[in-house]
């Protein structure tokens, strides 16, 4: 069973996207995480540069861990909890690029708006299975 399968099988609520609108969703916004990396890294150094690395580094190691975890393994109430760890991390991260540069806040905030639908598309997922 492919990834596709399992999301077609699982119970979803109604608000749930089509599979398909997940890879455009997610081609823009790693477009837009990596513009904000490129941003990012020539940004001279700083209190708040040292303090954002860590939390860029952990949001990218638990978004890339939420497909496998999800997919891969259906533990779909881990899943989540990787989700809301994501969400607060994006958010953190967030404020403290808003503080270096209001274009790469900015740039991070379709990302939350997605993170938040995601978070809530996995609890309901989460809740019916």
């Amino acid at each position: 069973m492919n990834n596709l399968d399992f999301y077609n099988v699982i119970n979803k609520p109604s608000y749930a996207p089509q599979a398909h609108t997940f890879k455009t969703v997610w081609t823009v916004l790693y477009f837009l995480m990596f513009v904000s990396f490129i941003i990012f890294y020539f940004k001279p150094l700083s209190i708040v540069k040292i303090l954002v690395t860590p939390l860029f580094c952990l949001q990218l190691l638990l978004n890339l861990s939420w497909m496998p975890v999800f997919f891969k393994f259906k533990k779909i109430g881990f899943a989540f909890a990787i989700c809301v760890l994501l969400l607060i991390t994006v958010i953190l991260m967030t404020l403290l690029f808003f503080r270096m540069s209001f274009l790469l806040g900015l740039l991070q905030i379709p990302y939350i708006i997605w993170l938040f639908v995601a978070t809530r598309l996995n609890y309901d997922i989460m809740r019916l299975n």
